[in-house]
């Protein structure tokens, strides 16, 4: 007998882990700046570079927490389909 897990928890899951991935590429692109600091438009361009990765940080936290519940999710909908086998088998 098989366990499963709802589809849907899954594929959202499975879809929020591939957008981490991506924000993890674009936030590694945009950490190791080399800029003059001599040179204001630079420093500028440094400060924008930073608040993007500020923004980017705070979308993977909140990606990771989704992830965190949806693995939570997945584990009660497996524990509650193999309670409810192991019951059916007794039956």
């Amino acid at each position: 007998m098989s366990y499963t897990i709802n589809e849907k928890t899954f594929d959202e899951t499975e879809n929020k882990v591939n957008q981490l991935k991506d924000l993890l590429f674009i936030f590694s692109n945009h950490t190791d700046p080399a800029i003059d600091p001599t040179k204001q438009e630079e420093v500028f361009k440094l400060y924008d570079a930073y608040q993007h990765v500020q923004s980017i940080s705070g979308c993977m936290i909140a990606l990771i927490n989704d992830v965190y519940q949806n693995t939570q999710t997945m584990e009660h909908q497996y524990l509650a389909n193999r309670r409810t086998a192991k019951v059916a088998d007794h039956d």
